[in-house]
Parts: C-alpha cells; structure tokens; sequence
C-alpha cells in the first residue's frame, strides 16, 4: 500500500472553539480538499488525529499500487505550499497552514 502521511496545523483554528457540527463541517471539508489535491477519493483520505491549541490534523491518504509519481507529487505540493491544498473559501481565515512530517510510505 502506498500512502503519504502527514500533520498539518491550521495556525489561526482552535479546536476548542468549535462545536459537534463545526467540527464535522471542518473534518469533511479536510478531507474533501486534501482528496482533490491528491486526485483520490474522500475514501482514501482519514484523519488519524486531531489535536488542540492551533488546531492540528495528524492524516494518511492512499494512493493505487503503482502511483508513485502521484504520492510524490502530493507530498512536495504539502511540503512546499500546505495552503494551495487548501483553497476552500472556509480554509482562508485559517491561513497561514503549516506541514511537517511528511513521509511516503511503500
């Protein structure tokens, strides 16, 4: 199985500060974004963790068998410019996005 994982901490988002529905708005609308970027299905994306403070996502997303160059692509967009993943108007006022340990797994 091939996969990228990552954390990615939305800066200006405190967790606390939402509620049920909030945060099941804001867990689809990651997975959403995070899929299209990755040219995946919103099956292929989860969300391991998610922690307090600026709010930060701890996620795995599955590539085909075979897709490298796709994995890797995905996780230098991640590395380079979290925030062009996230480009949803609902994202903006979270900005700036950070990511860190980004990886391949094969």
């Amino acid at each position: 199985h091939l996969s990228v994982t990552s954390t990615v901490g939305f800066t200006r988002l405190d967790l606390a500060s939402l509620d049920t529905v909030g945060l099941a708005d804001f867990k689809t609308a990651f997975l959403e974004q995070m899929a299209a970027s990755a040219g995946v299905p919103t099956s292929s994306v989860a969300i391991l963790r998610t922690a307090a403070g600026s709010t930060v996502v701890d996620s795995e997303v599955e590539f085909p068998a075979g897709e490298v160059a796709s994995s890797v692509s995905f996780l230098q967009q991640l590395q380079s410019d979290p925030e062009s993943i996230f480009t949803d108007a609902s994202f903006q006022a979270y900005y700036p996005v950070e990511s860190s340990n980004v990886v391949v797994l094969i």
